[in-house]
Formats: C-alpha cells, structure tokens, sequence
C-alpha cells in the first residue's frame, strides 16, 4: 500500500472557498456565541464537503480559530482549511449613486503561517489603503489615518456617514460595514505584497464575479476590467442554482475573459437558514487532491476537474456500475513462495478514472498491467511479463509463488494465482491492449490479426446499435444472421442455378475442341469405311431355281407359307417395338411420378419450415402466417398417371416375356421356330435361294443401320449430323454465358443488399465519430461495408496444378500473377467484378505468361478429381466475395496504412469509438506516434474514454500521463537487491512525492516528448 495520504490519487469532493466565521465583519450567526453552532454545522455537512476557505475580509482571526478547533480534533471530515482574504480595490461599478467595488480574493496555502499573512502581507497593505472617490477627503485632511481593525473601521464609518447630509444617513449600513466597504486597494499594491518570498508559490487569487461586472464597458473601463479578470487565477460567485453559475460562466467566456468560475457559498448563517448565502449551499466540485496544490491543477484543467452542480456525472456513472470498477489489487504469497523471491507484497488502490503506470524500463509496470488483464478474464495472452520467456519461466516456476486479487467497486472480488492461463470461455471483464498485440498489428498485419480485429469491429460497432435495434440478438453476427438470412438462401438458390448451366457449358466446351470435332471425323470416316467394307460384303446373287410344275407347286406352297411367317414375325416386331417403346414410357412416367412426389415432399418440409422460421414474424406482426402463404397439393393426380404407367408397363413386360404363353415374344419365337422348319423342308437349291434372300434382308438392314439418320448418333448421317451443329456450339455457347453472367449480376445483386444491411448497421458508429471527431480534419477516421475479396487466390490455386502448362503455372509466380489480377480489380460495383470475371476466364483458356498466349485447355491445368464446373461453380459462384466491415484512416485501409498511423487508428479505436464499459487497459499507447500525433489525437482520445470508463495506461513517458491529466500515477520501482521486490507508489499527480517521481522518471528516460519541453510542462503545472 502507498505511503501517500491520498493513494487513490484525484477524487471528486466538494470545496467551498468563501466561508465567513463569526469572527467576520457581517455575519448573521445566532446567540452570544455563535462559534459553537457554527463548528457544529460545518461538521454536520454532508460527507462530500472535504475543504473550506475561511474568508474574514481582511482579518485572520476566525481562520486561527478555526484552525484551533481542527487541532482539538474537531471538523474530522474536512480535510483542508485554507486562509482566504477578501479586498476591495479600487475598480469601482454601478452608478454614482451607488457605486459597488471590486472584491479581490487571496486563497493561501495552508502552509502558511497565519502570522505571516498577518505580518507579511496585511500588515505591508496598511499604507497603501484608500477611500472611495467622494469621501477621499476624510483621509487627505488628516480625519482618519491608522491600521485597519474593527474599532478604527467603525470610526472610519462614523467619519463618513458624519460626511453627507443628514437626510441621506438613513441609506448607509452600520458604521463598521460603512467603514470597510470604502477602505480600497489599488491591485499594484495587492500584487506588490504579495512578492513577498513567503508566499511564492503559495497563493491564488481569484475576482468576485458580480461586482467586477458592474464596471461599464467603455474606452475609459474596458483595459482595467479586462486586466482584473484576466490576472485572477480564478473567478468567485455565489450562485442561486447552478444554471446561474452556468448562465454566469457562458457570458465570461463569450467575453472573452477568464471563466475559470468556481460556485463558493459566501455563507454568512448557519445551513438551517433561509438566505442564499448560508453554510453548505455551494454546488462547487472539484477533482483533485484536498490540497493547495490539487487547488493549483485546475488552472490546467479547469473544464476537467471542476463540476458545478448536484453531482457529478462520473460518481453516478461508477455507482450504476459498480462492476465495471476495479478499486484494489492485493497481492499474495502462495505455499510455493520462497524467501529470497519477494515481488509482490503491497496493495495497490485504483482509481476510478485515468490511472498511469509509469516507471523506468524493466521496473514492473507491464506486470501490473498484465496481472490486472489476467484478474480482469482478458482473452488477450500476449503478455509481455507473464510468458514462459520472463516470469512464467517454466524453471523457476515464479508464477505459481504468488496470488493476486482484484476488488470491484460493488465489493466482488475475484482471486487467481499468477500461473493460471487465459480463460477464453470466461466472461471478459477488461479490454487488454498489450504493447505485443498492438506491435504485432502495427508492424504485420497477419490473417489472425486480421480476424481478430475483425472481431472487434463488430463487438465496437453492435456496441453503438440501438437496443430497440437489435432485435433481441446478442451479438452483431446474430443480428446480422437474422436480417440476411433471407438473402442468403436466394444466392443459395441463385449458385445453385448456376452450377447447372456450368454443368452445361462444360459440356458445350468440351464439344468445341479441335479434338472432339477430330474425334467426330475419324468415327464417321470408320463409319463410312465400314459402309464400304459392308457393301463389298453384299450376298451374292443367287438365280431363283426352276422346278417341275409339281415340285414347283410345292415349292410356292411353302414359300408363301415361309412369307407369312416372315410378314407375321414383321408384324410382331414392330408390336414389340411399340411395346418396347410403352414400356420405356411407362418406367420414366414411374421415376418421374417419384421424383415430383419426392419434390412435393420437400416443398411441403420447406413450407413447414417456412411456418417454424416465421414464427417470431408472426408474433411481432400478430398475425397467422399460414392464412399469409397456402400451399395446395394433389397428390392424386400425379399417382393416377404412375398407377398408369404401373399397369402399362406389366403389359410391356408381359408381352415381351417368352415364358407367357401368348405373349409377344412367345408368338414371334413360334413363328421363327416354325420358318426355320419351313426351310429345312425346301430341296438344297431352294434353301440356298431362301438362305440368299435372308442374308440379302439382313445385308440391307446393316446398310441401312450404317448410314442411318440424324438422330442415330452411332450411324453416319448421326455423325454428320453431329459434325454439322458444331457450327452451332458458339451461339450455343455464347447463350449459356449470357445466362450465366445473367446469374452472376443476381448474385452480386444479392451481396450488394447484404452489403446495404451492414451499411445501415455501422452507422450508428460513423454518427458517433463525426460528433466526437478528435481532429479539425473532416473524416480523418471512418467506418466501411465494403464487399471484399476473401480466400480467392487460395481457393483457386487449390484447384490448379501449378506443373501444368498455364497462366498460373509455378507455385510462387502463379500466386503472384493471380494476386496481381485480385489487387487491380474493383470488387465495388458489378462492371468491376464482371471484368474480373473474364479476366480470370481468358487466363485459364490462354496461357498469359511471358512470351506465351497459346490457348489452353482448362481440364488440362486441373488437378486430379477437379472438374472444370467444379472451378467454375467457384470463380463464378462469388463466395470468395462478402461483406465486411472495415475501418479506415484518411480514407486508407488498414492494411495500407503505416505502422504510426496503425497505431493511431487502433488506439483511437479502442478509447474513443469503443462503447464497452469496462476496463480498458494498455500497454504503451505512445508507441509508432510521433509527437505531433501524441497531442492532437491520442491525448484527446484518452480524455474523452476516461469520462465514460476506467482507462489504465503503461507508459515510459510520464509526461504523456501528466498532459492525459491522469486522476492517479502508480509509480513502479523494482529493487533488485531485495528479492526483486517491485514498490508501487500510487497517488495524484499534484502530490509532491508524485510529481518527484515523474521528474525523476523523465530525467532517467529518452521521453517520447523532447526532454526539456517534458519536464518544463510537469514543473510548471506542478510547481
């Protein structure tokens, strides 16, 4: 635990710097004696009143008492008493009639002796008094001339009511009061007094804000009133309510003048009374130690550290959540601890706001900053300090030695010992950006960085959805699932189209190579020389024999019985073919009947998950979606035509079955058994006659199946018929990839309205930059959807065989010429992505090497099991090409941007857009950003995270922590020589022992600012 009284470093309490004890010239505390009641009341004020100023006018008396009281162990909830005197100069507004001046403040530092305010300071003003203009005269003749006190100021009065005439006398306050409120100050003899040694750097001034408005502006007034306001480090006014403070505060700095203007109660009365001006009523907070010197910060962050009114925001916010807050660390030795390893041994409270880690290289900060993540559940295990090269070192075991715990603001506590890993199933209580991560993505921006920044895009951008726009979903990718999930299936559907046009092209371009058409010609050149070999085969002739009459009646007898078996087994064959043709019919009427009945199946599932899937719908729209979307289906139909072709083909197949004994095929067996007997029973010459007219018949039905017609392919005028359409192939051709482009303008279509839902999500986020924009410059940082190429060149190098002959030949100059074609294409609009279509297309059909341009074929660069529709259903499927968001710098993309301006937009990621409540701790934001870079947009950055969540920082720049206006500096020293013991030192930055150690730090350190300029900013600030 630090030393330092106020460890937690900055807080908010409440200061009231304009109180008047009973001592003072006009109070209105009652009884004789009204210092006990007014001691009770001032420790009866609510808790957050931590400092007053005890302001007398010009006396001291009630400040000693005051300070008597304190040292009896009185007033135990304040914790500072300042001295306050209040003068009037001589700076004079109103009318003449009633003239008001000047109220000029001295607020002293607590370190001075009230002596010496006496001694050093009233004392030296005593011959420098003087009157009001109209009764000047009182003083210059000699009236009145001595050291201010509360009698000579009552004879003062008397001498200046004595001084007008006696009908006016009854317009003027008591003498005293007369006496005071003429005695004037010329601001040259204040600032003079106070050049005094004894108060260098001891005091601050401010002006009350009522009367120095008073004073006219005008060419006489305008320089003085100016140069009084201007001087003060700080202007007092007693507001009504702090819309008055506010109204008050907005006309000071539309005038252009110091509005640093605090809210003071300038009580007179006890709290129970009814006037504005009574102990408690001051709406003044302030963020700083209760010291003189955290007085002092806010002339450097006035806006930052003060807050008029009820309370400020920040208090509410923690308290509202609690468990976003870490407020203590505490470390502990474990079982395993040795004595000569001491570490971790302190406490180490946090502060709720900016809290700064700073220290010498090698002194221990990037270990708190990592311990803290790992209490915090980070999924972030870069780890600069607890990796197995440093503390985790598998040898010494360092890490199973010690605990630590972390307390949250709502009292939960978690404890781990420092060797346990990163749980990324645990809920992230931190967001940890450790100088690894931040290096790693600055300098190499890898694939799993870039998924993991991916990630982050949409954990910030869901962030920014409106509640009442999310739908109920968790994270961004529910959202986005459930608002395209719809999209989606269409491009499904659409893919899916195109996989069967490319199954055709494929097979039109097979077609059209000079190989297929050669193929043609050399079978129909066989077909024709098997029509030349068939007709040098034809039988040859034989005479038909002449026969007695008797031989020859018999020979006709069974010739024509021969013939009508013949014209009956024609007759049959052609009722066979015709049974042959019902029964083809009636199998595919079947497995078309099955496969509809199988679609209407499927549609009907689909219908049914339709209704599932709407369901939500139905109740968001409170209405029936089955009275929305009916579906009618007769299932009759289709099974009275298969019920149909059933029967048909048991016909067929009945007929055309010899084991029945009527059938068909029994019949035409018959009739052929009986024409082979007919011509056992003709004489030898006869026989050979029939045998010719048989081969004859035969020989013409070959010739005739030789030749055949154009739609038997096998035949030759098949051939020429075949021969003949490849003349159509190109039109052919050319339809298809219309079609398919056609498809294709669908598909990117589709992506295109995927993209539009992204665009609508991220700008909620784009709305919140361009109001929050930390730079003069318009739209230095931006949020885009854009449809991105993803995984193209790999998926397509996969299918390749980069040993082929090709465009892509060569496993590095392949990628390489493939990368170049991804890179010089616009993937933005549906032109750009066509173009890069037929780009891909003419460099898979010619070889585009150096030197080449020969046509190539694309079966022919594939790799085994790869088909040509498969690569087309990729290259023209457009999966490779989806919606991302992206992030942009200067309207560049990450991945362009130099590893500064990386960092710049990562960190200014993470504190400013970022809308996550918890914990953000980094490790070194200063790192890769030049100064310039540092002041104008980190430094913001950081302001503007700390008002809505915890920041932690490690930094080796102190002064980085100092211009942040850090609420706490945790100082971190590692003793070497005493078990390497690591000492934090935590507290303010206005803390002296603080600011030492800053000094300290900056002069052991090259700064990321200069030097010299570094510790002139902390000295002036804090000194």
């Amino acid at each position: 635990m630090s030393d330092l009284k106020y460890p937690y470093g900055s807080e908010w309490r409440k200061w009231d710097l304009h109180v008047h004890t009973p001592s003072s010239l006009i109070h209105s505390y009652p009884g004789p004696d009204p210092w006990e009641s007014f001691i009770i009341d001032l420790e009866t004020l609510p808790p957050e009143f931590k400092v007053i100023g005890i302001n007398d006018y010009i006396f001291i008396d009630g400040y000693k008492r005051v300070l008597k009281e304190k040292a009896k162990g009185r007033l135990a909830n304040i914790d500072l008493i300042l001295p306050v005197i209040e003068l009037r100069l001589d700076k004079f507004g109103g009318s003449s009639g009633h003239l008001s001046r000047v109220n000029y403040h001295i607020i002293f530092s607590n370190e001075v002796e009230p002596e010496i305010i006496e001694h050093q300071f009233l004392n030296a003003l005593c011959s420098k008094y003087i009157l009001s203009p109209q009764y000047d005269n009182i003083i210059t003749c000699e009236k009145w001339a001595a050291i201010p006190t509360k009698r000579s100021l009552e004879d003062l009065g008397r001498l200046i009511i004595d001084s007008v005439p006696e009908e006016e006398r009854c317009n003027f306050d008591i003498p005293l009061i007369e006496g005071f409120n003429n005695l004037c100050l010329s601001l040259d003899s204040v600032q003079s007094a106070l050049k005094s040694h004894y108060f260098e750097g001891k005091y601050l001034t401010a002006v009350g804000k009522t009367e120095w408005a008073d004073i006219k502006w005008n060419n006489h007034s305008i320089a003085d009133k100016k140069n009084i306001i201007n001087g003060a480090h700080f202007v007092f006014i007693s507001a009504k309510n702090p819309e008055a403070w506010e109204q008050a505060r907005r006309s000071l700095k539309d005038g252009g003048v110091n509005c640093r203007l605090l809210d003071c109660s300038d009580a007179h009365a006890l709290s129970t009374a009814s006037v504005k001006d009574r102990l408690g009523k001051c709406f003044t907070w302030i963020k700083a130690d209760p010291t003189f010197q955290g007085l002092r910060q806010l002339l450097y962050e006035p806006e930052a550290r003060v807050f008029v009114g009820d309370k400020p925001h920040a208090i509410s916010h923690v308290v509202k959540n609690s468990t976003k807050y870490m407020s203590m660390i505490e470390f502990e030795r474990t079982e395993l601890a040795k004595d000569e390893e001491i570490w971790f041994s302190s406490n180490i409270p946090l502060n709720h706001g900016l809290v700064a880690i700073i220290g010498n290289k090698g002194n221990g900060k990037s270990a708190l900053a990592d311990i803290l993540a790992l209490l915090g559940n980070t999924h972030n295990s870069n780890f600069s300090f607890l990796n197995r090269d440093r503390f985790r070192e598998p040898k010494t075991k360092l890490d199973g030695m010690f605990s630590a715990s972390i307390t949250w603001k709502s009292g939960l506590k978690f404890k781990k010992t420092l060797s346990e890993p990163v749980d990324q199933s645990a809920v992230e209580l931190v967001k940890y950006i450790p100088q690894k991560y931040l290096e790693s993505i600055c300098s190499d921006l890898k694939e799993s960085n870039k998924i993991q920044f991916d990630h982050e895009l949409k954990e910030v951008i869901f962030s920014h959805v409106d509640d009442t726009s999310r739908l109920g979903k968790e994270t961004l990718s529910e959202l986005i699932n459930y608002l395209t999930n719809e999209k989606e299936e269409r491009i499904s559907q659409l893919v899916n189209e195109l996989k069967g046009i490319n199954i055709k092209i494929v097979f039109l371009e097979n077609q059209r190579t000079e190989e297929y058409r050669k193929g043609l010609v050399a079978q129909l050149e066989q077909l024709n020389n098997e029509l030349k070999a068939h007709q040098e085969a034809k039988p040859i002739e034989i005479k038909k024999p002449e026969e007695d009459l008797q031989v020859k009646k018999e020979i006709e007898d069974a010739v024509n019985e021969i013939s009508d078996l013949q014209r009956r087994e024609s007759e049959l064959s052609e009722e066979i073919n015709c049974k042959k043709e019902i029964l083809r019919k009636a199998i595919l009427q079947i497995a078309s009947a099955e496969k509809l009945l199988t679609r209407i199946d499927n549609l009907e599932r689909q219908l049914s998950t339709f209704y599932n899937e709407s369901s939500e719908d139905e109740i968001v729209l409170e209405l029936d979606v089955k009275e929305v979307v009916t579906l009618k289906i007769d299932r009759q139909l289709v099974h009275n035509v298969k019920n149909g072709a059933e029967t048909l083909k048991l016909e067929a197949r009945t007929s055309l079955n010899e084991d029945y004994k009527d059938s068909l095929a029994a019949q035409i067996k018959t009739i052929r058994d009986q024409m082979k007997a007919k011509h056992l029973s003709l004489d030898e010459s006869n026989r050979k006659y029939q045998s010719y007219l048989q081969q004859l018949k035969d020989w013409q039905r070959k010739h005739d199946e030789i030749i055949g017609s154009a739609e038997n392919a096998a035949s030759i005028k098949g051939m020429e018929a075949k021969l003949a359409a490849l003349d159509d192939l190109p039109a052919q051709h050319k339809n298809l990839t219309t079609k398919r482009k056609n498809l294709v303008h669908e598909i990117f279509k589709a992506k295109e309205q995927l993209l539009e839902e992204y665009r609508k999500l991220y700008s909620p986020v784009q709305y919140f930059i361009n109001k929050n924009s930390m730079s003069s410059e318009p739209d230095i940082l931006q949020f885009f959807a854009s449809i991105t190429v993803d995984g193209f060149v790999d998926g397509l190098l996969e299918m390749i065989n980069k040993g082929r002959k090709g465009s892509f030949q060569g496993e590095q100059e392949g990628r390489e010429r493939l990368k170049e074609l991804v890179l010089s294409n616009d993937f933005s609009t549906e032109n750009g992505v066509q173009y890069f279509l037929e780009c891909v297309q003419e460099h898979l059909e010619y070889d585009k090497r150096d030197g080449n341009n020969r046509k190539v074929l694309l079966r022919d660069q594939l790799r085994q099991q790869v088909e040509p529709e498969d690569l087309y259903d990729f290259l023209y499927g457009l999966n490779y090409l989806q919606p991302r968001f992206e992030l942009r710098w200067q309207n560049k993309p990450l991945d362009q941007l130099s590893p500064g301006e990386r960092g710049n937009l990562l960190l200014v990621f993470y504190l400013l857009i970022d809308k996550r409540d918890t914990p953000l701790i980094i490790d070194q934001p200063e790192e890769n950003l030049d100064n310039q870079t540092i002041a104008t947009m980190l430094v913001p950055a950081i302001k503007k995270a700390k008002e809505s969540r915890q920041i932690i920082i490690v930094t080796h720049n102190p002064n980085l922590a100092v211009v942040c206006d850090a609420d706490q500096i945790i100082h971190s020293q590692l003793d070497k020589t005493n078990g390497n013991r690591v000492i934090y030192t935590s507290g303010a930055i206005e803390d002296p022992k603080i600011t030492k150690l800053i000094v300290d730090v900056l002069e052991g350190t090259k700064a990321a600012f200069d030097l010299r300029d570094a510790k002139y900013e902390v000295l002036e600030r804090l000194h």
